[in-house]
């Protein structure tokens, strides 16, 4: 950036003010990020502290003075409001209502861990050694297993994992129900016959070769063989193709509900 270009930027009030209060709640007063204002009122009140903190809470506060957290999830000024709302609501109804209802109800011993947290636990409480319920070659060991203790998960960890699996189906689901006729009738066309926006303007240059591609991927995909092969990495040269298959699979339903 040239001393004209940066002189510029400084005199834009709108983005240098930006830049400059990033430094307020990012450095001088980290609080403002994380306001849980609620919580400095009752300090010592655990479900106070449970439901409305942020660092091992449900932040129920919902104050925050910091851009940064405010795009955490999704950026309000790129996405529009229909999608905004479906994350609201899909987030205060998991997190904010079934959460707090499976965690005081003690499903899955969960009084006994944090509500919120992404570390995993044995039947004492403590962290879960992993290394305990593996065998020498680093498989699953069943007898360890059992002999040890099951896994534990904290209430906010266990209904994130089900939604994960819930969204990967639902993924599937919406580009086979709403797009199906469109991803057919793309991938019969090329670049330069499809009719929307990022079709005509990728158009203007000059098409890589498909056998670039090809070489590329037979390339990779022969070296992921050799490694699955030489090395001991408990992996099946067929779990290799069905990941790719997946991969393949996700990239067309997920990008056409990017765009």
């Amino acid at each position: 950036m040239s001393s004209h270009s940066f002189i510029k930027f400084l005199q834009h009030p709108r983005l240098f003010g930006a830049c400059a209060w990033y430094f307020v709640p990012g450095y001088l007063f980290q609080a403002l990020s994380y306001f849980s204002w609620v919580c400095w009122i009752t300090p010592d009140n655990v479900v106070v502290n449970q439901l409305f903190g942020y660092g091992s809470g449900l932040g129920m506060s919902l104050i925050t003075f910091d851009w940064a957290q405010i795009t955490y999830v999704v950026n309000p000024l790129a996405t529009p409001w229909w999608s905004e709302a479906n994350v609201l609501a899909g987030f205060v109804f998991f997190f904010w209502i079934l959460t707090p209802i499976l965690y005081y109800t003690n499903t899955w011993y969960s009084k006994f861990l944090p509500i919120l947290s992404r570390t995993s636990y044995d039947n004492t409480g403590a962290a879960y050694n992993v290394t305990a319920i593996l065998g020498t070659d680093g498989t699953f060991n069943t007898t360890a297993y059992e002999a040890y203790s099951p896994l534990f998960l904290s209430t906010t960890f266990a209904v994130t994992y089900g939604l994960s699996f819930a969204a990967i189906t639902a993924t599937i689901t919406h580009a086979v129900l709403f797009f199906h006729k469109q991803i057919w009738a793309q991938s019969r066309r090329s670049i330069d016959k499809q009719p929307d926006i990022h079709a005509r303007l990728m158009a203007r240059y000059r098409q890589v070769p498909e056998w670039w591609y090809l070489i590329i991927f037979v390339t990779m995909f022969v070296f992921g063989v050799i490694v699955i092969e030489v090395w001991p990495t408990q992996f099946l040269v067929w779990g290799f193709v069905l990941a790719l298959m997946i991969a393949f699979f996700y990239i067309i339903a997920i990008q056409n509900i990017n765009s």
